[in-house]
């Protein structure tokens, strides 16, 4: 699965910076410099990771595909994104196949040309 982030609102010095490039904030004391950005991004992915981890370790072969649905529709509501998509890559059968989605398509033709995409037919964004 992935996910683009975009926060529309953020001023220059608050929008994600690329990898060694940190803001930093000073004290009191006006010498000390912490890294903010880094603590912000370990704070926000430890809320995220480890709720999501918590739940797809307590998975089994019988709950796999509601827990896969449910850690779905968290990631789609806590990064405001659209929609999400779980896929497994096959290599033996060289396909991605369609493992759970957010929200679910209501309106699915039957064959779902989206269950499996072989990858020498595939978009770009599939294989």
């Amino acid at each position: 699965m992935t996910l683009g982030l975009v926060k529309p609102g953020l001023t220059s010095c608050e929008r994600p910076q690329p990898p060694g490039c940190l803001r930093t904030s000073s004290d009191s004391r006006g010498s000390h410099h912490a890294p903010v950005q880094e603590d912000i991004i370990a704070a926000t992915l430890d809320r995220v990771v480890t709720p999501v981890a918590t739940q797809l370790m307590l998975a089994t072969p019988r709950t796999a595909d509601e827990v896969s649905e449910q850690v779905l529709a968290q990631l789609v509501e806590q990064f405001d994104v659209d929609t999400g998509f779980l896929r497994h890559n096959d290599h033996n059968i060289r396909a991605s196949k369609l493992v759970a989605e957010w929200p679910p398509r209501y309106e699915r033709r039957d064959p779902d040309p989206l269950a499996d995409v072989y990858f020498a037919d595939a978009d770009p964004y599939f294989a």
